[in-house]
């Protein structure tokens, strides 16, 4: 069931954007992983608990987020961490799930309708836990995670490369003294990049670690960033000018708390800069891609901005790390963005998961923005700068926000003036479903809006 929709098509450069959540009422449902489909609309992974167990679950969505199908898997204690499109328009996935007693690396493939046609499972007597998959360029899998099963007694960052059938190829394993895992990987020449954590180099609790490997997974080298404190690597991106890109987040350095932590590396991980990004509060940054002229654009989670306990983070930096925009999305209580990626229109589609629209259960978010980071946006005459209006149609929210607002008025469709609304915080309408007008006062002149509340 979904619970929430905001469409608009605000033009050909701009594309379509919208704000969709999925799932039922008293059911946790979050959304770990999304990928742009050849027909141009979106399959998302994620995990729901209909019972006392999660299981794996997937959406297929079209372009403006409607929902074609979705499936859940039918055994217990299952995540879809990451989800790609194949070649013949199926789905292959990477799942954190239960097999005899611990959590292992679980394949699994899917066809165009979202029928599961097999599912393969690798790990030992201990437990494995498994973060990011790719394709890679001869035509298989590779997967990226933590074990505890080989190695040493500890956490160690586990490589797992399968064919397309999910017949393991090879795998290896990277260690030290204490724990390491990793979160994510991307391709580089002949081999990989592997981003994760460590606890047994650098100079505090955790640290930021980097592994370049071949193709058949063998380290050429390794680095590690960080501070006193904890430091963490979520992301990393093989980036054109032959280096990398790697977001995280850092309580050594920044505003304070956690802040997003980003770091540029040359093609031997040798730091070109280090940047951070957040307030006073917790901020972290979980997914990232590059952006259509080649910056950065982080998704994450901050506690510093936002409207409520925490709200999705979405930042883009230019290729020095100069913020050139940042921007918060959410409801009421608690929202955070996993993973982002550039589509055909140079937006961006990221997914997570929020909590507070509808009562205090998860559900999965997927929000569809243009270019500048923009849901929704009304542009009026007399403005100098485009008003935020969003969501619109909305489920009972909604969020007005520009330079230059002196008041919003909202009135029904026979004129009778209803309240003053707030500006720059998200309101709570509580109004029956139908369409109403806003009267927006600027420096400029007035200006009229129409709203659509849906029920």
């Amino acid at each position: 069931m979904r619970y929430s929709l905001l469409i608009f098509i605000i033009g050909s450069l701009s594309g379509i954007t919208f704000e969709r959540t999925y799932g039922k009422a008293g059911i946790t449902d979050i959304g770990y992983s999304v990928w742009p489909t050849a027909d141009g609309g979106y399959i998302i992974g994620g995990t729901t608990e209909p019972g006392d167990y999660f299981r794996s679950y997937l959406i297929k969505a079209d372009s403006v987020g409607d929902t074609i199908w979705s499936t859940v898997s039918s055994t217990y204690n299952g995540i879809i961490v990451s989800v790609l499109q194949t070649d013949d328009h199926g789905y292959f996935s990477l799942d954190k799930n239960i097999y005899s007693g611990s959590f292992n690396f679980q394949f699994a493939r899917y066809d165009s309708s979202g029928k599961n046609l097999w599912r393969k499972s690798y790990g030992g007597d201990k437990d494995e836990e498994p973060h990011a998959l790719k394709a890679t360029k001869d035509g298989n899998y590779i997967a990226i995670g933590g074990t505890k099963s080989y190695g040493w007694l500890n956490w160690e960052v586990w490589l797992v490369k399968v064919d397309t059938s999910g017949n393991l190829l090879w795998s290896r394993t990277y260690w030290g003294a204490k724990d390491e895992i990793g979160y994510d990987i991307d391709l580089v020449g002949d081999g990989y990049i592997i981003v994760g954590f460590t606890n047994s180099l650098g100079a505090g609790d955790r640290d930021v670690l980097l592994i370049r490997t071949d193709s058949i997974g063998d380290s050429l080298w390794m680095r590690v960033y960080g501070g006193p404190d904890d430091d963490i690597g979520m992301a990393v991106r093989a980036t054109p000018d032959g280096g990398f890109i790697i977001a995280g987040a850092t309580y050594s350095f920044g505003a304070g708390g956690y802040d997003v932590y980003l770091i540029k590396t040359d093609s031997l991980g040798d730091t070109l800069w280090m940047r951070t990004y957040g307030g006073p509060d917790w901020d972290g940054g979980f997914g990232l891609c590059l952006s259509a002229d080649s910056c950065y654009v982080v998704v994450g989670e901050t506690r510093s901005y936002g409207f409520g306990l925490s709200d999705l983070y979405l930042l883009k930096v230019d290729r020095d790390g100069n913020l050139i925009w940042e921007k918060t999305y959410g409801f009421a209580d608690e929202d955070r963005g996993y993973e982002v990626h550039l589509t055909p229109d140079h937006g961006f589609i990221i997914v997570g998961a929020t909590r507070g629209e509808h009562g205090n259960d998860w559900q999965v978010y997927l929000l569809k923005v243009d270019s500048l980071g923009n849901i929704g946006v009304s542009e009026s005459p007399g403005y100098d700068l485009p008003i935020r209006i969003y969501p619109n149609p909305s489920s009972g929210w909604l969020f007005i926000d520009g330079d230059g607002v002196s008041s919003v008025t909202l009135f029904d469709v026979s004129g009778r003036e209803l309240r003053r609304l707030s500006v720059g915080r998200r309101v709570k309408l509580n109004l029956p479903a139908g369409i109403y007008f806003l009267r927006i006062e600027t420096k400029a002149g007035p200006s009229h809006e129409k709203i659509l509340i849906l029920e």
